[in-house]
C-alpha cells in the first residue's frame, strides 16, 4: 500500500474515533441537560426542550465533522505536498522548491528539507570533483605506466606530459623528465 494511502487510512481510523468520542461527549450533555430540565417543566416545555437539545446537538456535530474533515484535509493536502517534494530529492532533483511562509509543523520539515538540500548539493559538487580528479589520476598513470614500462625496455626517449592540472603530477612529471634527460645523457 502507498504512503499516502497508509496515511490517509490512519487518519481516517483517528478522525473516526476522535468524531465517535466527540459524539458521543455531546450526546451525554445533552441527556445529562434533559434529565436534569425535564422532570421541573410540564409536556409542551419538555418537548420544546427536547426540541432544542437535538437542535444544539445536530448542529454541532455537523460543526465538529466540518471542522475537523477541514483540518484534516488541509493536513493531508500538505503532508501530501511535503512527501512529493521528498521524493523529489530523494530522486537527485535538487532545484526543488522548498520555500514556504508556513510557521507550523509543515514548515519546520519544508525548512529542515531545504537545509538538507543545500548541504547535499554541496557534498554532491564535492563528490564530483573528486570523482573528476580520481578518473585523472588514472588516466595519468595508465599513460604513465605505459611509459615507464617503455623506459624498462631500455627507450630512455620517453617523457611525462608535463602539462597537466594537478600540480602535484606536474612536479612528478618534470622531475621524472629531468631524470630521464640525465639518464640519456650519461649514455
Amino acid at each position: 500500500m502507498p504512503e499516502a494511502s497508509r496515511s490517509r487510512t490512519r487518519y481516517t481510523t483517528k478522525f473516526g474515533i476522535g468524531a465517535i468520542l466527540v459524539v458521543g461527549a455531546i450526546v451525554v450533555a445533552a441527556l445529562n441537560v434533559y434529565t436534569n430540565l425535564a422532570p421541573r417543566l410540564d409536556g409542551s416545555l419538555q418537548a420544546d426542550l427536547l426540541s432544542g437539545i437535538v437542535t444544539i446537538v445536530i448542529v454541532l456535530l455537523i460543526g465538529v465533522l466540518f471542522l475537523a474533515a477541514s483540518v484534516g484535509r488541509e493536513a493531508m493536502s500538505a503532508l501530501q505536498i511535503v512527501a512529493a517534494r521528498a521524493r523529489q530529492l530523494e530522486e537527485g532533483d535538487f532545484d526543488t522548491r522548498l520555500e514556504t511562509n508556513r510557521d507550523d509543523e509543515f514548515g519546520e520539515i519544508y525548512r529542515a528539507l531545504a537545509a538538507f538540500r543545500d548541504g547535499t548539493e554541496g557534498r554532491t559538487e564535492v563528490i564530483d570533483e573528486a570523482v573528476e580528479r580520481e578518473r585523472e589520476l588514472e588516466n595519468a598513470a595508465g599513460e604513465w605506466s605505459a611509459q615507464m614500462d617503455a623506459v624498462a625496455s631500455g627507450d630512455l626517449s620517453q617523457r611525462l606530459d608535463e602539462n597537466v592540472d594537478d600540480p602535484n603530477l606536474a612536479a612528478i612529471a618534470e622531475s621524472f623528465n629531468k631524470m630521464m634527460e640525465k639518464l640519456q645523457d650519461r649514455q
